[in-house]
């Protein structure tokens, strides 16, 4: 049924976080609730998260899941 409603498919990381993500989901939320992006392809997610990997400003779980670093300072 298409109520309107948005929705995220997510995974819970090995500790039960809430808040990780990948470029499949990342992308088809984007693409599902008609978010304006300029990323075309879930390619062009993965390569905008590897960036961001490598330039320290998310970390890796180990698996699936990328996670957004908090800096307290």
């Amino acid at each position: 049924m298409d109520d309107g409603s948005h929705y995220a498919d997510l995974d819970l990381g090995d500790a039960g976080q809430t808040n990780g993500f990948d470029a499949w989901r990342l992308f088809d939320y984007a693409e599902q609730n008609k978010v304006d992006t300029p990323y075309k392809s879930v390619e062009e997610v993965e390569q905008a998260i590897k960036r961001a990997f490598q330039k320290d400003e998310i970390r890796f779980s180990g698996y699936i899941l990328y996670y957004r670093i908090i800096r307290v300072v």
